[in-house]
């Protein structure tokens, strides 16, 4: 299914479903994809700046449903500790005898200590695209940023270094909480200069 659109078709359509897929080191890279549902019938990716078409996309049979579950993301911090034994004229004699020197061996501990995060994925699910951003200073290959009815905005990196862990969806709840991260230099779809 490789029928182009044009960017502006998109606005008013609803989102129903959110894949995404992850590859892991592809020459060197994470490739980060999403396939957005649009009213029941087609997906597409998040577009590109200053490109007019968008590329309706086949679902990848080994993408993940980002709307499956919308349960807070458990996220898993672990905690290291290393304390030295206590050591006793004993073991002080003994590695002086034995020619061990006097290193104190070390006890390791490892706690886990779990922090929960709110899935705002549920605040993307059945909501209407009502503009599409982006920023001039934009490279090539960074996706826009599609604005919904709820005021939240949705945007990817498709591409990162490998293992950096940043190549994924990321959701704004405001167009207020992207300008204190990227500025108020943006251009809007719908405005007629394309400036906001």
């Amino acid at each position: 299914m490789d029928r182009q659109m044009q960017i502006h078709e998109i606005i008013g359509k609803t989102i129903t479903n959110f894949y995404s897929l992850l590859k892991w080191n592809v020459d060197g890279v994470d490739i980060f994809e999403c396939f957005i549902e649009l009213d029941n019938s087609y997906f597409i990716g998040i577009p590109y700046p200053l490109i007019d078409e968008v590329e309706q996309k086949e679902l990848n049979p080994d993408a993940q449903n980002l709307f499956a579950d919308f349960s807070d993301i458990r996220i898993p911090h672990f905690r290291i500790k290393h304390r030295p034994k206590k050591s006793n004229i004993f073991h002080r004699l003994r590695n002086i005898l034995l020619g061990h020197g006097t290193a104190v061996e070390n006890n390791v501990t490892c706690t886990e200590e779990v922090e929960y995060v709110e899935n705002k994925m549920k605040y993307i699910k059945d909501r209407q695209i009502v503009d599409v951003i982006w920023y001039a200073n934009d490279c090539d290959y960074e996706v826009g940023y599609i604005l919904l009815d709820n005021g939240y905005l949705i945007t990817a990196v498709t591409v990162a270094p490998y293992g950096t862990g940043t190549a994924h969806l990321y959701v704004y709840e405001s167009i207020n909480d992207l300008t204190k991260i990227r500025g108020s230099d943006y251009f809007k779809l719908t405005s007629k200069n394309g400036c906001h």
